[in-house]
């Protein structure tokens, strides 16, 4: 996840609420465009990328016979949470929509990464 703060001062993208206090649209840039280090941090979000770090909670719960039950629902609980955080940063006009989707895909696969990681110890017996 420290890629995304990285990845924030790089891109130097402009928040949206700030476009709006400033009554004007032509600091705006696409997200594709890095911009350097402006002092803006749009992009990617910050929030939505940890919260991301819930999704660990299910290889968690997997490594331990007493919790196994519980996984599903830490899935659940997981995107749930991720999704509730992404759309308050969208309504309290702090990111944009691409800021959002490319933190929460960038958590996704460090998820990805940890689940695989697991399923290869756990099949060589090394957890659990």
């Amino acid at each position: 996840i420290t890629a995304v703060e990285g990845m924030k001062y790089l891109w130097g993208r402009v928040r949206f609420r700030d476009l709006l206090a400033a009554g004007s649209y032509d600091a705006f840039n696409p997200w594709y465009k890095i911009n350097d280090i402006n002092g803006n941090k749009s992009f990617p979000s910050g929030h939505t990328a940890y919260c991301c770090t819930m999704f660990l909670t299910y290889p968690l719960c997997l490594a331990f016979e007493k919790l196994k039950k519980f996984a599903p629902f830490m899935f659940a609980f997981s995107a749930a949470y991720v999704i509730l955080v992404a759309v308050s940063r969208l309504v309290a006009g702090a990111h944009y929509l691409t800021d959002v989707v490319v933190a929460a895909v960038i958590g996704y696969t460090l998820f990805l990464i940890v689940h695989k990681i697991y399923t290869i110890f756990t099949k060589k017996g090394i957890i659990g």
